[in-house]
């Protein structure tokens, strides 16, 4: 009787710890891993949380909670631009193997599904894009590692206009462990007016 008491005891204890620790709004993602393994991450370390998990054209955004509505960053038609991706992988900045960018997605409920266009980084086969509304006149990727990140960047050049689009992020390690997150209003490509140019 006395075991019974206190497995219920015990279950009781930690349903509260669960609770607890929802209900204290500490950033999430939906991380799908295989055992004890945790996906990539982009705004969260064993330790802290990190503000600059995604960087446009120079521009620092946090990303530390799966779903987070930014300021619209813009992307000029045939005007070279940078998108950075900052990962934390608590096996070390190596793990990450694959990286994609989904574009070209609207509505409340947004979802990989909704997107016909994205940009993915392989550590083995380099960069591919589906395009099949030809955005993109280029895109290559740059990869760099400190001690704790590995740093993706995706240098693109487009060459049509896209309406503002929310972007979803999804990264893979070599366990297989993967992570998403989703950035509502975060991108559109635009035409430059004709008065303005960076030179300016």
């Amino acid at each position: 009787m006395n075991r019974a008491v206190l497995k219920i005891s015990s279950v009781a204890i930690m349903s509260v710890l669960v609770l607890t620790f929802v209900a204290s709004g500490a950033p999430a993602y939906a991380v799908y891993g295989h055992g004890s393994s945790y996906g990539p991450q982009f705004g969260i370390t064993t330790n802290y949380v990190y503000k600059d998990g995604l960087t446009v054209n120079g521009n620092p955004i946090d990303i530390s909670k799966y779903t987070q509505t930014i300021k619209t960053q813009k992307i000029y038609v045939n005007d070279p631009s940078d998108i950075t991706l900052k990962i934390y992988d608590n096996a070390g900045p190596q793990a990450t193997q694959h990286a994609t960018l989904y574009l070209n997605i609207r509505g409340d409920y947004p979802s990989v599904y909704d997107s016909n266009t994205w940009i993915d980084y392989d550590k083995t086969t380099g960069v591919s894009i589906h395009d099949p509304n030809h955005i993109f006149k280029s895109v290559t990727a740059s990869v760099s590692y400190d001690n704790t990140y590995m740093y993706v960047t995706f240098h693109i050049v487009s060459q049509s206009p896209m309406k503002t689009s929310h972007m979803i992020i999804r990264a893979w390690d070599f366990r297989l462990a993967h992570t998403e997150v989703i950035v509502q209003n975060a991108i559109k490509i635009t035409y430059l007016p004709f008065q303005f140019s960076r030179a300016d």
